[in-house]
Parts: structure tokens; sequence; C-alpha cells
């Protein structure tokens, strides 16, 4: 079983030794895309939710039926992956729904060490990535999405230190190693999926994300190493990765909301926290993964 303890609510015996672990099936988040050429933009203004995050609600999808979207509203151009991750989340139709950029410029500015890049950008080619040369800070989101992008491709990621938006990574089927992003310190949220070559992520100096981190259907996912990760924001969800073996995060702290493992039928081993010191989370889900549980899965449920 998972190291995992939390109050008891009222109707809960109160027992001694560790509180099941549901398997049900919850949703994903998704981050919102678009297929668009080298453009680079200023992000629409997307909608608050309740609590004023903007970065997404993730539903439960438990039981939820596949349905058809309103037709009309996009012009198909964006491909089958969003098709696909569409799908995921029970739905059918129209990419269209999915927001698309604005078209304002993006700027520049000058600091020690580097420069500001003010806006958003969406890298869909090697001629693209010069927009990041020198790079410090991205004031919105970074999107790298169905290139032909190689590991060595994305070396100029490496002065990157923060993200003010979501770093996206979805579709790229020629990337095998994703470790670029060396110095990348935190950022709104992360989203990597349905990359098909990736065997391995390393994010050796991120330490927190603000909403969420989402990593799921990378077909041949191998390890998610994450030494430095502390603070998960809203969610962390690691979904449906079939080759996932290892999952490292050894220092983190707190996930407000929910801490999900589900479908890695190959996961056998997650350090995640420690004896002396376990995360806190808002909930934690294991299901039909490698494992029943992990003894090296420290975390105490803390409900709101």
């Amino acid at each position: 079983m998972a190291n995992l303890t939390g109050p008891k609510g009222p109707g809960e015996p109160k027992s001694k030794g560790t509180r099941p672990v549901s398997d049900a099936r919850i949703g994903l988040e998704k981050p919102e895309k678009t297929k668009e050429s080298e453009k680079v933009a200023e992000p629409a203004p997307e909608p608050v939710g309740p609590d004023g995050d903007r970065f997404g609600h993730v539903p439960s999808m438990h039981g939820r039926q596949a349905r058809e979207l309103p037709a009309g509203t996009g012009d198909g151009s964006t491909g089958g992956s969003v098709k696909a991750r569409l799908h995921a989340l029970g739905l059918k139709g129209s990419p269209g729904l999915i927001k698309s950029a604005a078209s304002d410029a993006i700027r520049y500015s000058s600091v020690p060490g580097g420069r500001i890049l003010h806006g958003s950008v969406v890298i869909e080619s090697a001629r693209a990535l010069a927009k990041l040369e020198g790079v410090l800070r991205v004031t919105g989101d970074l999107t790298i999405q169905e290139s032909g992008l190689k590991s060595a491709d994305l070396l100029v990621l490496k002065s990157l230190t923060e993200l003010g938006g979501r770093l996206t990574l979805e579709g790229n089927p020629a990337l095998q190693l994703f470790d670029a992003c060396e110095n990348l310190e935190r950022a709104r949220g992360i989203y990597l999926g349905f990359n098909t070559a990736v065997a391995r992520v390393s994010l050796p100096k991120l330490k927190e994300v603000d909403a969420a981190f989402i990593v799921e259907a990378n077909s041949a996912l191998g390890e998610l190493i994450l030494p430095a990760f502390a603070k998960g924001g809203r969610y962390v969800h690691v979904h449906d990765n079939p080759a996932l073996t290892t999952v490292l995060a050894p220092s983190l702290d707190v996930v407000h909301d929910e801490l999900s493992f589900l479908d890695n039928p190959r996961l056998i081993t997650v350090r995640l926290a420690s004896k002396a010191k376990p995360a806190t989370v808002g909930a934690l889900e294991l299901g039909k993964n490698g494992a029943a549980s992990y003894p090296l899965l420290f975390a105490t449920v803390v409900k709101a």
C-alpha cells in the first residue's frame, strides 16, 4: 500500500493503518491547443473559473460517455492528435472548440544574462526555435506541438528558467528525450502528451507549478525524473503511459487537489516525498498500474 494517512470524514470508521485508495477512474485536464503557423502571440483571454484559476478544472470522467460536439465550429485543420485528445475527454467532433491564439506580435526586453519574451509562442519547426535564443523567461505559454523536432533541436531551451504560462509538449513523434529545459524552475502548468517516441523526461531544477502537471499517453516513456519538484499546484496526473516504469519526485511537498497515477501498466517504482516528510495532497488515486502499492510513496491526505 502507499504510505497514506489523513483525517477521517464523519462517515468513515476510525481505524489504524493505511487508508484504502480508490481505483475509480477520473478524468484528465486537457490543455487547450491549436494548429497554427509559426506565429508568436499574446495569449487570448481565458475564462476564469469560480476559484480564479485560469488553467482550467479537471472534471471527473468516471462513467462519462462520448458525445458529439456542435458541428461547424472549426475547419478541421488541427490534425488527428487534437481529435484523439478530444476523444480521450469523452468528446467527439470539431477541434475548432480548442482556443486559437491571438495574432498580436511578441516583444522582447533585455535583462542581465539574457532577455524576456513577452507573449506566447507556438513552435512547430526548428526555425521557429530561434525566437527562444537567450530567453530566460516567457511571460505566456510555450507550445511545442506536432513537430518533427529532435532532442538536439531543443537545446536552445537551456536558458529558460521560468514560464508565466503553460509548457505544452504534444504530438512530437521524433522527440526521444526531453531534458533540454534543464534550468526551468517554475511554470503556470505543464502538459506532456501524445509524444510517441519520448523515452525519458527529466526536469532537474523544476520546483513548482501553479496549476497542474499532466503526463499522459506517451507510449514510449519509461522514466519521469523530477528531483527538485516540490509544489504540484492543484493537480499532478500521470495517466495512460504504457511503458512507464519509474517516477521519481523525492522532494514533493504539496498537491492541493489531487495526485493521480492511473493506467500505467508497467509502473513499478514510484519514489515520492519521504517517510520523515510526506507530501500533503488533497486526494490520492492509484489504479491499473504495474503495482498495487508503492512503499516509497509517502503522502498524507488533507481534505480542504
